[in-house]
C-alpha cells in the first residue's frame, strides 16, 4: 500500500488492484499452459492409438488409398491408412493476444470421414468413447492441481 499527505488529510492507498492483477495474469498463462499441455498430450494418444490398434487378419482394397489395407477390429481406432487421418490431426493452441486470453484449445481434424470413422464405423480416435480421450482425460484431471489456487489458498 501508499501512504501519502493531501492538504490536511492523509489518504492510506491500497496496491490491491495491482495485485489482483498480476494474480490473473498469471493465473491464464498457467492456465494456457495447462490446457495446451492437454491437447498435445490429447494429439499425441490419437495417434498412438492409431499406430497401435488392433488390425483385422483380413485385409480389404481401402477406399482411400486404393491399396490393400488391414483395417482395425471394431471398437478400436482406425488402422493407418495412406496416413490422411493421422496427418490431420491438428492442435488449435489456447493463447493470449493483447490481453484477451482464449481458455480452449482445440484438437481436430477436417477430413470429412472422420465423423464416418467414428460413429457408423465404430472406429472410436478421438470421440468421448477413445481410448484417447478417456487416457487424456486422466492426465488432465491429475494435471489440474498445477492451476489449482485452492491448493495455495
Amino acid at each position: 500500500g501508499g501512504f501519502e499527505a493531501i492538504g490536511d488529510k492523509e489518504e492510506i492507498k491500497s496496491n490491491i488492484e495491482k495485485k489482483i492483477s498480476e494474480a490473473v495474469r498469471l493465473y491464464d498463462a498457467h492456465t494456457i499452459r495447462h490446457l495446451n499441455r492437454v491437447a498435445n498430450h490429447f494429439r499425441n494418444q490419437i495417434d498412438k492409438s492409431m499406430v497401435s490398434t488392433q488390425k483385422q487378419s483380413k485385409s480389404v482394397k481401402s477406399s482411400v488409398s486404393n491399396d490393400r489395407h488391414f483395417p482395425s477390429k471394431e471398437g478400436f481406432p482406425p488402422a493407418i491408412d495412406s496416413g490422411t487421418l493421422r496427418n490431420s490431426i491438428k492442435i488449435r493452441p489456447a493463447t493470449s493476444m493483447g490481453g484477451q486470453t482464449k481458455t480452449s484449445a482445440f484438437v481436430m481434424t477436417r477430413v470429412k470421414y472422420a465423423k464416418f470413422l467414428e460413429g457408423s464405423l465404430n472406429r472410436p480416435f478421438m470421440s468421448e468413447n477413445s481410448i484417447a480421450f478417456k487416457n487424456t482425460k486422466q492426465y488432465a484431471e491429475k494435471i489440474a492441481r498445477d492451476i489449482s489456487i485452492r491448493s495455495r489458498i
